[in-house]
């Protein structure tokens, strides 16, 4: 959560913690960041850490994370395309939109990452548009209503959504330069 403000940001991954370290020591918990487990002893709670060392537990709590899958649509794979679930594609977004001069943006999705993404993306001075495929914004959280309410509010932000929007192809000789919709 919060990975966006990476792209706009200026506190880097420092800005991205919502609690200090002390905090888990003055709880009584011990917190394993970026361990992988090998196996899960249910019966008598104890995980076999990826470094080969056993722990015992009395509650166990499995953050594992997801990986963003790239859209299948044609030319997914040119420069100035990306996914946003980890804290290293905000940077590398950022760091694109920097060194290319980047001044427009097209957020495939308006679910919740999508509109955070494109909120950032906004704070950086771009022009976004949001294509939603649906009839409104956040369509799995909010009813039509709310989903309504939520676009004005993005509009009066200055930025632009499309709804019943879906990317048929990118195209550009490296880097992106058109989207086409299914819609033609």
């Amino acid at each position: 959560m919060g990975i966006a403000r990476l792209i706009y940001g200026r506190s880097a991954m420092k800005g991205l913690y919502l609690i200090d370290e002390n905090w888990y020591e003055d709880k009584n918990l011990q917190a394993h960041l970026n361990t992988k487990i090998k196996k899960i002893n249910a019966i008598d709670k104890v995980v076999e850490l990826g470094v080969g060392e056993p722990l015992a537990y009395d509650k166990l709590i499995l953050a594992m994370g997801s990986e963003a899958r790239r859209p299948s649509f044609e030319g997914n794979q040119l420069e100035g395309i990306f996914v946003l679930r980890k804290a290293e594609d905000a940077l590398k977004l950022r760091s694109y939109i920097q060194s290319n001069g980047c001044n427009k943006a097209v957020i495939s999705g308006g679910g919740l990452l999508g509109l955070e993404a494109a909120y950032a993306i906004k704070e950086m001075g771009l022009q976004v548009t949001v294509l939603e495929r649906g009839e409104w914004l956040m369509r799995r959280q909010l009813d039509r209503r709310a989903g309504e309410f939520l676009r004005i509010l993005l509009a009066k932000m200055g930025i632009d959504i499309m709804t019943h929007a879906e990317v048929e192809r990118c195209s550009g000789e490296e880097n992106l330069e058109t989207v086409q919709l299914k819609d033609g």
